[in-house]
């Protein structure tokens, strides 16, 4: 049994729908109900049932003729019919087959012969509905296109520039619920193919951490994160003075925020004398610069598509183990 399974019933009498409706609620099923043919091509149009159950009497449209029509329209012609009636002639039975329809039952049903025939048509209709989504083209795209990554989200595309933070995202994207040491993603964007490997390895060992010395391990901020947000900065800086030609006073507040958060990073950085300050390991490196490049990005992201970029931020989570962790009952297949 589906809980989640939705039916259609679709009868004159509604007497006969309160019967079948407090049935199949009993049986863990949402239902809703048409009391005649245009009632009901409305409703599987709108609310696209997982089955419909049509009475075959009918006054001015009879099942037959909303059946055809159903199988006329691509938004309804995979959802199965069942015809209910209380005729029992094989000439019903052929009329309701060549209408397009899945099975019948005979009013009133036996319940366990019922249940078992809804069982079966639901069954076929998801497994029909899994088979087509394997095929459908993904409705989430975060896909790289030379210099630009086309993202799609929510009906909408946008595009934008290629950034490190781009490549960290698509990989955790990849990956949904796993726990990916920062390492790992340093290895999968610049290191050869063994090193990813070797970090999916440790990373997969959640009691045995990487372990690092401490020491000289480079600059806090690599050359491409410092590059990453002076070139922010400027975008920023273009920004918050349309913000100001508009007189915008929310876009000026989050550019000026923003451009805050940036100079003091960079700050950060540096030692007295404007020396990069050097990190203690190449963990904390990796994890300091793959945490900010991600941060600008879905902060760059959601400048473009605000959906998608609130989406990344409640998303992705980052640390020394970075996460893509989505609502597990909602599938979110990327395309890449």
């Amino acid at each position: 049994m589906n809980t989640l399974a939705k039916i259609l019933i679709v009868d004159d009498e509604p007497l006969n729908v309160d019967l079948l409706e407090q049935e199949l609620e009993d049986l863990g099923y949402q239902t809703m109900s048409a009391a005649n043919g245009q009632e009901a091509l409305a409703k599987a149009t709108a609310e696209a049932p997982d089955l419909i159950l049509l009475d075959v009497m009918m006054p001015k449209m009879d099942g037959f003729t909303v059946c055809r029509l159903l199988k006329e329209k691509e938004a309804t012609q995979l959802i199965p019919v069942i015809f209910m009636t209380a005729l029992g002639e094989k000439e019903h039975r052929i009329s309701g087959i060549k209408a397009g329809g899945y099975d019948f039952f005979t009013k009133p049903p036996d319940r366990q012969v019922l249940h078992a025939r809804i069982q079966n048509a639901i069954a076929m209709k998801q497994a029909v509905d899994r088979k087509l989504q394997e095929h459908a083209a993904p409705a989430q795209t975060f896909h790289q296109e030379g210099e630009y990554w086309t993202l799609t989200y929510d009906g909408k595309v946008v595009r934008v520039k290629d950034s490190a933070g781009l490549h960290y995202l698509a990989y955790l994207l990849r990956y949904p619920h796993r726990r990916i040491h920062v390492l790992e993603l340093i290895a999968a964007m610049e290191g050869p193919p063994e090193d990813v490997v070797g970090r999916r390895h440790i990373a997969a060992q959640e009691n045995l951490p990487i372990r690092v010395g401490l020491g000289d391990a480079g600059e806090f901020l690599d050359p491409k994160a410092k590059a990453a947000y002076k070139t922010r900065l400027r975008e920023l800086q273009e920004a918050l003075e349309d913000a100001q030609a508009d007189n915008d006073v929310g876009r000026i507040a989050k550019a000026q925020e923003e451009m805050e958060f940036l100079t003091n990073e960079l700050l950060r950085s540096l030692r007295l004398g404007g020396k990069s300050r050097r990190a203690a390991s190449s963990t904390e490196r990796a994890r300091i610069n793959i945490q900010r490049s991600i941060k600008i990005t879905v902060e760059k992201v959601a400048e473009y598509h605000q959906t998608l970029g609130a989406y990344l931020a409640n998303t992705i989570h980052t640390g020394t183990y970075c996460s893509y962790s989505p609502d597990v009952r909602i599938p979110s297949p990327w395309g890449f």
